[in-house]
């Protein structure tokens, strides 16, 4: 009898141990989302990019260290990731990871980006390559790490698939110190990026896609795609069209595609870039040849809307 009671004592020192341990977890610590315990359904979430204007710039690559819902960790994410989100444009996306989750509404979603290091442990986690092939780190006042956060009601239905795009605009976020030849570049203030972040539901969502004749020569074309009767041009010129929903360079072959964009109407400017071996200079608004009307897009989810255009000279600012 000694020897039961002996043992059941150890074996409640034992377990007393080990809850005291599992307490140690600091409250500050994310948690994870969960198992589902009642109806559940299924969520991807991607990531995707707008175009850089600045010809000195191969690539931008960020480092995620966590993706949380809700400020819970989303647990299809694990580890850390490095992505060159300059890759990702023209509806090109990285995957983030499937989970499931509990069925309802969640509010956001966002990425924690590592300045530190990278998913090899080099230094520094976030970071512009130029075309010399230099780092420049992109870490805003110091910081070790920053929470990019979307604010959006997610529903997520019981038995269903809900894709998630982010998209983080680099266009906007980054900031360009003169570039490559002199203070590089940096990411925007934290208050700024929370704006700069755009999250959608993919099912809901349409794309616009075209080709672009006489777009000159040396000359970088971008399209911005603007909610009908949102667009201030004095405003955004100045800005360099801060107030876009997104954004796509034309390429090469004079293709264009704006993708991700939710159901509406939708204003579409063309503006064109004077390229040299190390420096893109805005140069204005260009005319469209012909009559087409680009003021009034529709987009419907689920579909692609094709608008071919030929560019003519520069408007008057």
């Amino acid at each position: 009898m000694k020897k039961v009671c002996r043992s059941v004592r150890y074996l409640l020192i034992f377990f007393a141990l080990g809850s005291a341990g599992a307490c140690t977890r600091s409250a500050s610590d994310p948690q994870p989302v969960g198992s589902p315990t009642g109806p559940s359904g299924t969520v991807s979430l991607e990531l995707t990019d707008a175009p850089i204007d600045d010809a000195s710039v191969q690539g931008v690559f960020v480092t995620v260290a966590q993706v949380k819902i809700d400020g819970k960790v989303f647990p299809a994410f694990t580890g850390k990731k490095t992505i060159n989100v300059l890759a990702l444009q023209n509806g090109n996306v990285e995957s983030l990871g499937l989970s499931r989750l509990e069925a309802g509404t969640y509010s956001n979603i966002s990425l924690v980006l590592d300045y530190s290091t990278d998913a090899s442990g080099n230094a520094p986690g976030c970071y512009v390559l130029s075309t010399g092939n230099q780092k420049y780190n992109l870490a805003e006042g110091g910081k070790q790490q920053v929470e990019l956060k979307a604010a959006k009601a997610l529903d997520v239905k019981e038995n269903a698939q809900t894709s998630l795009v982010m998209d983080l605009d680099l266009r906007k976020a980054v900031k360009d110190n003169n570039g490559a030849s002199a203070g590089g570049y940096q990411f925007a203030s934290e208050n700024e990026l929370q704006s700069m972040v755009r999250l959608v539901s993919k099912e809901r969502t349409g794309a616009v896609t075209g080709k672009c004749s006489n777009t000159g020569s040396n000359r970088k074309v971008v399209v911005f795609a603007y909610p009908k009767g949102q667009f201030n041009k004095s405003a955004e010129v100045n800005s360099q069209f801060q107030g876009a929903v997104t954004s796509a360079a034309v390429d090469g072959n004079g293709t264009y595609k704006l993708s991700f964009l939710e159901e509406g109407n939708y204003e579409l400017y063309f503006a064109g870039y004077q390229t040299s071996q190390n420096a893109t200079t805005f140069q204005g608004l260009l005319q469209l040849n012909g009559a087409l009307n680009l003021n009034s897009v529709s987009v419907k989810s689920g579909a692609e809307v094709r608008l071919d255009v030929s560019l003519g000279g520069l408007l008057s600012l």
